[in-house]
C-alpha cells in the first residue's frame, strides 16, 4: 500500500512527480484545442469560399451563354444557392449572399466593386447582364459568422465576429443572336 505523499524538506517537493501529467496537460489543453479549433475554422471558411467560387463560376456561365438576362438576380441567386452552396440552407445562402453583376465598355474601364466601408457591409444590389459581346463583371459576396469568437481579430474584415467571402469572374458575352436562347432555338 502506498503512502500518502509527505513534505520532509522543500528539495523533496522540487523531485515529486505525482500529478506532473495533469499540470503538463493542463499547460498544453488550452494552446491544442485553440488550434484544433481554429483549423476547423479555417477550413469550413475555405470550403465555404470554394463553393462559393464554384457558384460564381456556374452562375456567371449562364449569363455569358445569354441563358440569364437583366432582371434575372433571383434566378442567378437560385444557381448559387441551390447548386453550389445548397448544403448551408437555401434561407441561409440568401440572406447571406450578396450579388453585383455590372456592364463594362472597355477592359480598361473594369473596377470592382467594394461593398465594405469602415467594416460596415452594404449588400450590393446591381444586376445588369448586358447584351452579346458586353464586358461583364460578376461579384459574389458571401457574410459568415465565425464559430469561434477568438478568431475575429485575425479573420474579420467586417464588424460583429463576420469575415465577407467573396469570388469574381469577368468575361465577355458571347455573340448570341437577340431574341434566341443559348441553344439556338
Amino acid at each position: 500500500m502506498r503512502m500518502p505523499f509527505r513534505l520532509r524538506s522543500p528539495t523533496q517537493l522540487l523531485r515529486a512527480r505525482d500529478g506532473s501529467t495533469a499540470v503538463e496537460l493542463a499547460f498544453v489543453a488550452g494552446p491544442f484545442l485553440a488550434l484544433i479549433f481554429a483549423i476547423l475554422e479555417m477550413g469550413f471558411s475555405y470550403l465555404l469560399m470554394t463553393s462559393l467560387d464554384r457558384g460564381t463560376a456556374a452562375a456567371a456561365r449562364q449569363i455569358r451563354t445569354g441563358q440569364i438576362k437583366t432582371g434575372g438576380q433571383k434566378q442567378f441567386e437560385d444557381v448559387i444557392c441551390q447548386g453550389a452552396l445548397n448544403w448551408v440552407g437555401e434561407a441561409n445562402c440568401r440572406d447571406n449572399l450578396g450579388v453585383s453583376v455590372r456592364v463594362f465598355p472597355t477592359w480598361g474601364q473594369v473596377t470592382a466593386e467594394n461593398p465594405v466601408a469602415n467594416k460596415v457591409y452594404t449588400k450590393p444590389t446591381r444586376f445588369e447582364t448586358g447584351d452579346a459581346n458586353s464586358i461583364i463583371v460578376v461579384q459574389t459576396f458571401y457574410m459568415h459568422k465565425l464559430f469561434v469568437p477568438q478568431m475575429n481579430p485575425a479573420m474579420e474584415r467586417v464588424g460583429g465576429g463576420n469575415i465577407l467571402l467573396q469570388s469574381a469572374a469577368s468575361f465577355r458575352n458571347e455573340p448570341w443572336i437577340a431574341g434566341q436562347s443559348w441553344n439556338g432555338s
